[in-house]
């Protein structure tokens, strides 16, 4: 092992390169192990990754804990992590964003439940673990969540599939902002967006039941999905209103 007792030069984005110390590189990380020991590397790019992350995770390779990080620090670090195998510090920043969950005051401010929201989908989209959305939905779930729902979706065509199935969730029962954003959504419109359609399809209407006429925001949606063009309608729509047949 001494000829491992050396350093390798880690080349990052518009920086000057730094000595590393291998050994610090391997013990924790299988991916600097096999570029360093096995291939033979004494150089190694990493310029997917502002320089600053990539500083922060050397450090942490050396002090092998993670105490307090910057929110805006949380993404990048998690994903080096992952993407260097480093399964202490993965560990590690998903235990500090569940922490964070836990500590979150209520009602949420906005900014922060936002962050935190859109980390939890990146990590079930990036690695389809569940965990730390779990959490954040089961702390939110007793809340009026109306006013983030209307703020998060600016644009509905704009959405992926799973952040409307996390909004749907996060909806619950009371699904008055989900409709509000479809009826805008509808406006002007001569045809169903995939994601209108996605939500018709997935969207709980099962509570309204018979007050349909005391609920004029669904019968506005309604009325609006009936005046579609007769080629532009779907079983999605037909599924929609079986709750209220």
């Amino acid at each position: 092992m001494a000829r491992f007792e050396r350093t390798v030069l880690i080349k990052i984005k518009d920086r000057d390169p730094l000595n590393v110390c291998a050994t610090r590189l391997m013990s924790d990380s299988p991916i600097f192990y096999r570029l360093i020991y096995d291939l033979g590397l004494s150089e190694i790019e990493i310029e997917d990754f502002e320089p600053d992350i990539v500083i922060l995770f050397l450090t942490l390779l050396d002090d092998k804990k993670l105490d307090q990080i910057e929110d805006s620090q949380f993404r990048e670090l998690h994903k080096i992590s992952a993407v260097f195998k480093v399964f202490w510090l993965v560990r590690d920043c998903r235990k500090w964003l569940r922490l964070k969950i836990k500590r979150l005051p209520l009602p949420p401010d906005y900014m922060m439940l936002l962050f935190l929201f859109e980390e939890c989908i990146f990590i079930v989209e990036k690695w389809d673990v569940k965990r730390p959305m779990n959490l954040l939905l089961s702390k939110l779930v007793t809340l009026d969540n109306r006013d983030f729902i209307l703020r998060y979706i600016v644009q509905l065509n704009g959405m992926k599939t799973i952040q409307l199935d996390y909004l749907l969730k996060l909806a619950g029962t009371d699904s008055t902002a989900i409709v509000d954003i479809m009826n805008k959504d509808l406006e002007n419109r001569e045809s169903l967006t995939e994601n209108l359609r996605y939500l018709l399809k997935n969207i709980n209407l099962r509570h309204i039941g018979m007050r349909l006429p005391k609920k004029p925001k669904y019968r506005q949606l309604f009325e609006k999905i009936a005046n579609l063009p007769k080629k532009e309608k779907s079983t999605d729509c037909d599924s929609a209103l079986i709750p209220l047949l």
